[in-house]
């Protein structure tokens, strides 16, 4: 091991895009003293899972020792530099051991634990460029990253037209915790030599997954994940929080190389602030994670709907919930689901699925077909195992109007319909003065501690150094009825609310807490939820601090209020059930009231105009309409057929005469008719324009190529290749 080389003014400049960590004035003695407990640990004889430290996360605290050391070393004697760097290069060539997270005897430890562990040798590197074997860690490194995206980010299905990109861990975490340290070790590595570890296809393919995923509406100033698995807290994905943090920097880091798919994930992350939107980000399905179905992107009339199917078990998230559903629409998110409930304290009930007994769909592989059509689309997960009591959950978007889904049982099974918008923690309104008129920014506050807030929050949320006020609104969950003592410090009786601020609280209607300054009352409470209003108004003056603890009638100490005993609740979507054939369940959700004629099996009559098919139709249940197959539309876009054989509607029809795919057809002002077909397979394809095209010529186009076609009394017919892989393909008809 070596501990003393040449340092010069690289090490002083060095820096990691680690916004939650700023340089501190140090002397060497300060160095030490802060950091005592990590080298406590690092001197363990035979460091391994058996010691205090154990396989633990140590790599975390390389970032403010870094940082630190690179802003303070010159002011230092050699000998202080010499014993303070030494921790951190011994730190370095531990993480090159197997004993910290294997990488030469086997790939081990969970991926970001892994990547925590191994990005010490990429920070070392770009602290202490000169270092003898700054070249090796580096070596030791790109032989980890190489297998760490082999194994970690499912490969694409071409043939399934499944896109690569999935990351095992649960995407609203635990994904971003891996980001977090793969951006370290990628930031010391441009310092070192220019090394540069973003620029991997497999790194490229994890990116435009994690972007793809993005909703709209949820967060101001962002798009963010979906809540699927543990700790899926949507303060980290908003601006300012950790994770949205992590996103941000790693895609500034990702411009050196890849600058289109940076500008485009930056677009994402700042929902349009920074970056460049993508030019077409169309509905697709992902590698063992389902379809992301999108409508009008970034247009006035934006939908999005995921339908979860993971079909191998990933990190702290579950093929148990698949089929869960999140759905924005109409400048809303219309299901969301508490921080756990689809993570580490799953529980079907409180997510948007359909539950037999304690379960839903189960484990389920992304081989289906994706129609995406434009103005509708469908997609159906079917159970990997069969048979099966829940055979598959298919979703219909139609525009971004309403959403229909249809879920096939086995005969003689029952299941209930759950659709769930709720979360944990409070909605947060900030403002810039004390008469909350003057609005700031609104958040989702699931932090673990909601109601604690203190300098170093208000620093992380830009808010302004004077007046500021905050407001706080939801609901309070009461486990047991009784006396409840509350008060705004937690065990820091010379730290409370600063006199010149002012605090409330407001159970029901019943004040608990008001006034300047520290603040103490009780209440008598039922179990049950109660409706929380929490202002909290900072004058400027002190630096901002509240830590609102509570002592429950069966506790004898005051605890923090976590997250767990906050609700907040979103707007609920308008849903008409019908019963299709044998044990289907039927659903319409639509984010809009719609009026729904009395519903004949398997078909919702949306108006006068519209409907929506997952069974036979006769023509006589519905003037014209006429339909054999399990999923169509009908309606003033045009018709859909997405499995079945045929469909028509006031005139116009299309009849799959052979192959395994779906079509649709719109006609237009000019007479010419046009549509989509995708599928397994190719074949024949007949369109019935409505009335008779005579002897007029005409021309039939499949993707711009002109094809041969065939007259059959007043309509036409033509065949086509076509294979999964494809997508769709586009169709023409015109007179010519």
């Amino acid at each position: 091991y070596i501990f003393d080389f040449p340092e010069d003014i690289r090490t002083a400049r060095f820096q990691l895009p680690h916004t939650d960590i700023h340089p501190e004035d140090m002397t060497a003695t300060e160095f030490s003293r802060t950091y005592k407990r990590e080298y406590t640990f690092l001197a363990q004889v035979g460091w391994d899972v058996s010691g205090e430290m154990g396989a633990n996360h140590w790599g975390w605290s390389t970032h403010p020792q870094s940082i630190n050391y690179a802003h303070n070393f010159l002011r230092w004697s050699p000998e202080e530099r010499l014993e303070a760097r030494s921790w951190l290069v011994m730190a370095a060539y531990l993480m090159e051991l197997d004993t910290a997270m294997p990488q030469w005897s086997m790939l081990g430890g969970h991926p970001n634990f892994a990547a925590e562990y191994k990005q010490v040798l990429g920070i070392a590197a770009g602290l202490f460029p000169h270092h003898p074997h700054a070249a090796r860690w580096r070596d030791t490194y790109l032989q980890f990253w190489t297998q760490y995206l082999d194994l970690y980010v499912r490969k694409g299905d071409p043939a399934n037209r499944a896109v690569a990109g999935r990351f095992t861990e649960s995407i609203a975490c635990y994904n971003y915790a891996s980001l977090e340290a793969v951006c370290m070790a990628a930031s010391g590595f441009q310092q070192f030599d220019g090394t540069q570890i973003l620029d991997r296809p497999g790194f490229h393919a994890w990116a435009n997954w994690e972007l793809s995923s993005r909703l709209p509406f949820r967060v101001s100033g962002a798009r963010v994940v979906p809540p699927q698995g543990a700790h899926a807290a949507v303060a980290l994905l908003s601006p300012g929080g950790r994770w949205y943090n992590a996103a941000y920097a790693v895609a500034h880091l990702l411009r050196d190389t890849a600058p289109a798919l940076a500008d485009q994930w930056l677009w994402m992350i700042t929902d349009g602030a920074e970056g460049k939107k993508p030019d077409a980000l169309a509905s697709a399905v992902y590698e063992d994670y389902g379809p992301v179905m999108r409508h009008d992107f970034g247009g006035p009339d934006e939908a999005f709907v995921h339908l979860q199917q993971l079909n191998n078990r990933g990190y702290r998230w579950s093929p148990a919930s698949n089929g869960v559903v999140y759905f924005a629409a109409k400048g809303k998110v219309w299901s969301w689901n508490q921080v756990e409930t689809n993570g580490d304290e799953l529980d079907i009930s409180k997510l948007s699925v359909l539950q037999i007994g304690k379960q839903s769909l189960g484990p389920s592989t992304t081989t289906s077909v994706l129609y995406d059509f434009g103005f509708a689309q469908f997609y159906r997960a079917d159970a990997s195992k069969s048979p099966a009591p829940y055979q598959s959950r298919a979703a219909m978007l139609v525009r971004g109007d309403y959403l229909a889904l249809s879920d096939r049982l086995m005969e003689g099974q029952a299941g209930s319909f759950h659709w769930v918008n709720e979360t944990n923690g409070l909605t947060f309104d900030f403002y810039r003065d004390a008469q909350f008129n003057v609005p700031l920014r609104t958040m989702i506050n699931d932090n673990r501690f909601p109601l604690n807030f203190m300098e170093a929050d208000a620093v992380q949320l830009s808010l302004p150094a004077g007046t500021f006020a905050i407001r706080g609104k939801g609901h309070f969950v009461v486990p047991v009825a009784g006396r409840y003592q509350f008060r705004t410090n937690w065990n820091t009786p010379n730290h409370d609310v600063p006199s010149s601020d002012s605090v409330r609280l407001v159970l029901d209607d019943q004040t608990v807490l008001s006034g300047k300054g520290p603040q103490n009352g009780h209440i008598e409470l039922e179990a049950r939820e109660y409706t929380l209003l929490f202002e909290y108004i900072s004058a400027g003056i002190s630096a901002p601090f509240v830590q609102l603890s509570c002592q429950q009638p069966d506790e004898q100490r005051f605890q923090q209020l976590e997250k767990a005993v906050f609700r907040t609740y979103g707007s609920l979507p308008t849903i008409h059930a019908s019963q299709g054939n044998g044990a289907q369940q039927l659903h319409l959700v639509s984010p809009l009231p719609v009026a729904i004629d009395e519903p004949t099996a398997g078909t919702f009559h949306i108006g006068e105009k519209e409907f929506v098919m997952f069974a036979d139709h006769d023509p006589s249940a519905a003037g014209d309409l006429s339909f054999k197959g399990k999923a169509g539309y009908a309606g003033p876009d045009g018709l859909a057929l997405f499995e079945g054989d045929r469909l028509s509607w006031r005139g116009l029809g299309v009849t799959r005469v052979e192959g395994d795919f779906g079509a649709s057809l719109k006609r237009h002002a000019d007479g010419a008719m046009s549509g989509r077909v995708a599928g397994r397979s190719g074949g024949r394809l007949r369109v019935d324009p409505g009335d008779s095209w005579g002897n007029q010529a005409l021309r039939v186009t499949v993707d711009g190529k002109e094809t041969v076609f065939k007259r059959e009394e007043a309509a036409i017919s033509f065949e086509f290749s076509l294979t999964q892989s494809d997508g769709s393909k586009e169709y023409r008809i015109a007179r010519l």
